[in-house]
C-alpha cells in the first residue's frame, strides 16, 4: 500500500489524523498554485522582453 494512501486512524486521535490531512491537502495545494503563478511570471517577462528587444532592433 502506498504510505500516503493509509487508512485512517480510529481512536482518540483520529480527530487530529484528520486535520493533520486536511492541511497538508491545503499546503500541498497551496505549493501548486504557487509554482503556476511563479511560471506564469516568468513566461510574462520572457515574453515582454522578446517583444522590447523586437521592437529595439
Amino acid at each position: 500500500m502506498h504510505p500516503s494512501r493509509r487508512p485512517s486512524r480510529r481512536g482518540t486521535n483520529r480527530l487530529a489524523h484528520c486535520r493533520t490531512k486536511g492541511a497538508r491537502r491545503r499546503s500541498t495545494a497551496l505549493i501548486q498554485l504557487l509554482h503556476g503563478a511563479c511560471y506564469a511570471i516568468g513566461t510574462g517577462v520572457i515574453g515582454l522582453a522578446f517583444l522590447w528587444a523586437e521592437r529595439l532592433w
